[in-house]
């Protein structure tokens, strides 16, 4: 097998096909090798799988060597993410609220046989706007800080942090939102009780620790990778370690779960956004599962929705956008506010913003028009609530 293409050797090495190296001694196919492993996030992957397997024992050592120096440092911030996660889970429960964990954390430690094997550079947890109102908004915000830092006498508010001081950044999604950079098409795809109606325990974090239920983390892994691409450029939600989460959530889930799913984006609309993500996922990690599950997307009757959202240029898109809380109100108009406010609100955890609830012209959703308009670096100008560690709280309408 050729090392001129390493996604395609690193895919068929993780699908469990027989690899031989084809890079000689060349140490310049060794580098790009590496290098697409680390871009894309699956040395700790490889690194099990030359453990495990003979006919990888031929591999050049520096490959080894590097795959398993990544996943000791892997396995180091796992002790200290792991701790993290479960002192802001305390935290939250003592506060009165019920998270569930999203995207990686919770695959990490619900799908994978080691969270070490799922790197990920922050925890996505969301919570109940109606929680947090019960509560009051002081306990929307805190007190937590990472162990060390209360150790050193510092103040009491929720923070992320930074990846020196703690295990990564925790981000707090507040409501019954699944959206990606507050893309409102996204805003109103679930309820939270809905989610947590389906969402299942993760005891290795904990009493208080649970992840959306397969069917509605496939989802969001899709609206994940589709958002990405979006907003950052063509190609950049196809990393393989996300596209490896597709992958074992289809191989993993029940022949009811894979029907339930199929009902949930028909319903919603997002057939053609689930379809092209699935399809990226088949070019890489190809299985009969994958593939019977294609084929029932497409001859079904909704096979195009959601297309308009892939296809759309900027301006379109834009306009799709401002339009899209209309379009996607639920029956009960009641949980929806005014039309001049729009589906999600960015506000501070670190305090600048007091917790408070902007309008339609909120500085995360400036931001997110921004970077979507004139690119990320610039766009983050929009913002002038943003927080200087880069933590932010997206709440939903309800």
């Amino acid at each position: 097998m050729s090392i001129g293409n390493p996604e395609c050797v690193i895919s068929a090495i993780l699908r469990g096909e027989a690899s031989v190296w084809a890079g000689g001694a060349d140490p310049a196919a060794v580098t790009r090798f590496l290098e697409a492993g680390r871009r894309h996030g699956v040395l700790p992957l490889l690194a099990e799988e030359f453990l495990c397997r003979k006919d990888l024992g031929t591999w050049p050592e520096e490959v080894h060597l590097a795959c398993r120096e990544v996943t000791r440092a892997q396995t180091m911030y796992e002790l200290t993410q792991c701790a993290e996660v479960l002192s802001v889970l305390n935290a939250l429960a003592d506060a009165g609220l019920r998270p569930l964990l999203l995207k990686g954390t919770g695959l990490a430690y619900g799908l994978y046989s080691s969270p070490i094997l799922r790197p990920r550079s922050d925890s996505d947890l969301l919570v109940s706007t109606e929680q947090v109102a019960r509560r009051g908004a002081g306990h929307a915000t805190g007190p937590w800080l990472p162990a060390r830092q209360r150790a050193r006498g510092a103040p009491g508010r929720l923070s992320g942090g930074s990846a020196q001081e703690s295990a990564g950044r925790h981000h707090l999604l507040r409501g019954p939102a699944l959206a990606h950079d507050n893309y409102q098409r996204f805003a109103c795809l679930f309820d939270f009780d809905d989610l947590a109606a389906t969402s299942v325990p993760v005891p290795a974090l904990g009493p208080h620790a649970r992840r959306l239920g397969n069917v509605q983390a496939l989802i969001l892994a899709l609206i994940h990778r589709a958002g990405n691409n979006r907003n950052e450029g063509r190609g950049a939600g196809d990393k393989l370690i996300w596209l490896y989460d597709i992958y074992l959530l289809v191989k993993e889930m029940t022949d009811a779960e894979l029907e339930r799913f199929r009902d949930l984006v028909e319903s919603r609309r997002i057939v053609a956004i689930a379809l092209e993500g699935l399809r990226r996922c088949a070019d890489f990690f190809g299985s009969p599962r994958l593939t019977s599950l294609i084929r029932e997307l497409e001859s079904g009757p909704f096979a195009d929705s959601g297309l308009d959202w892939l296809r759309a240029g900027r301006l379109r898109f834009e306009w799709m956008e401002l339009r899209a809380p209309h379009r996607c109100r639920p029956t009960d108009l009641s949980r929806w506010p005014p039309v001049s406010r729009c589906g999600l609100h960015a506000g501070d955890l670190s305090g600048a913003a007091g917790g408070r609830s902007r309008s339609c012209m909120c500085g995360g959703c400036l931001e997110g028009l921004g970077r979507r308009v004139v690119g990320r670096r610039w766009g983050q100008r929009f913002n002038p609530m943003r927080s200087d560690n880069g933590v932010t709280l997206c709440e939903s309408t309800r």
